[in-house]
């Protein structure tokens, strides 16, 4: 969890002289901190006088830590030991680290397939073997009694489209899903 000390929990005080800033009241957990890691340090910054002192991704405004004691690089002589400054550091969270656990725990149960809108698996299939059946289809030999019908759409009310799916679903039926195997 990033803090600004000071605003958000406890203080500090600035020597201009030995380029040092001291923390101090600051808690993780309800656990008093006593040291500080320079990692966890991201940015300071002398507000009263608008310069960085300290900025993690510049090389050119480095520092050391020792305990709870910053020493910046930056060349602090000509500030105020009053100056405001602003201290952003990380400091451990617990429930933080927790919940980004169990986001992953989440994130990990998700489903890894592809599904559609009904929640039906989809399968992508890549190559066939060497033989394809469709089996056999009836073909019909003989009509007896035929009934006149002005045209095939008003059969049944279908459509004749439905003939060439029922067709083409069967055809996948025999050919393609016998062949899938499941491992």
């Amino acid at each position: 969890m990033n803090i600004i000390v000071g605003l958000d929990q406890g203080s500090y005080t600035f020597n201009k002289t030995a380029k040092t800033i001291t923390l101090s009241g600051i808690t993780s957990n309800g656990t008093a901190l006593t040291t500080l890691l320079l990692e966890q340090i991201i940015l300071i910054v002398n507000v009263t006088d608008n310069i960085s002192l300290y900025n993690y991704v510049d090389a050119t405004l480095g520092g050391t830590v020792s305990g709870l004691v910053i020493t910046v690089n930056y060349d602090t002589s000509s500030m105020s030991n009053t100056d405001k400054l602003f201290v952003c550091i990380k400091i451990p969270d617990p429930i933080e680290d927790i919940l980004r656990l169990i986001e992953r725990m989440v994130k990990n149960a998700e489903s890894l397939g592809m599904v559609d809108s009904s929640q039906r698996q989809r399968v992508a299939v890549d190559t066939f073997g060497s033989t394809l059946n469709l089996g056999t289809l009836a073909t019909l030999t003989t009509v007896t009694n035929p009934v006149p019908v002005g045209d095939v759409a008003t059969l049944a009310g279908l459509s004749p489209k439905w003939n060439f799916i029922d067709t083409a679903r069967i055809a996948y039926n025999t050919g393609i899903r016998n062949g899938l195997v499941w491992s």
